[in-house]
């Protein structure tokens, strides 16, 4: 029985309850985070410039989204990567459009979460190399 268990190679740890918890996390913060910036300037002061502050905003959830993803995943980043975009891209093609869409708008609208990821993925992948 051992000498079967030894030939068998082994399974790599699966990466979506990590995704999963990410996606969440993202999904939370990507509301949380714009009503903070809306508290923040008053809301009748909506504008292109508190628009693109609730992006930025959005952004930094995603960062710390995948961050958090990053650090339960122990392993394959490129995996989680693509598990975390694809989620993140399904969750946008539900959302409110912006009222006034340019390309430079959409692609903010549309990229800066999956950016956003990205960069917490790589942040916590360089940090725990150098733990």
């Amino acid at each position: 029985m051992t000498q079967q268990s030894a030939d068998m190679p082994a399974l790599k740890p699966s990466i979506w309850p990590a995704a999963a918890l990410g996606w969440l996390v993202q999904l939370v913060l990507k509301t949380i985070l714009p009503l903070g910036v809306l508290a923040a300037v008053g809301v009748g002061d909506g504008g292109p410039s508190v628009w693109y502050a609730q992006q930025a905003a959005i952004f930094l959830g995603s960062l710390l989204a995948g961050v958090i993803a990053a650090r339960i995943a122990k392993g394959r980043p490129l995996a989680l990567a693509l598990a975390l975009l694809g989620l993140s891209l399904a969750t946008t093609f539900f959302e409110q459009l912006p009222a006034t869409l340019t390309p430079w708008m959409a692609l903010v609208w549309a990229g800066g979460p999956c950016l956003g990821l990205l960069v917490g993925i790589g942040l916590a992948r360089c940090f725990a190399g150098n733990a």
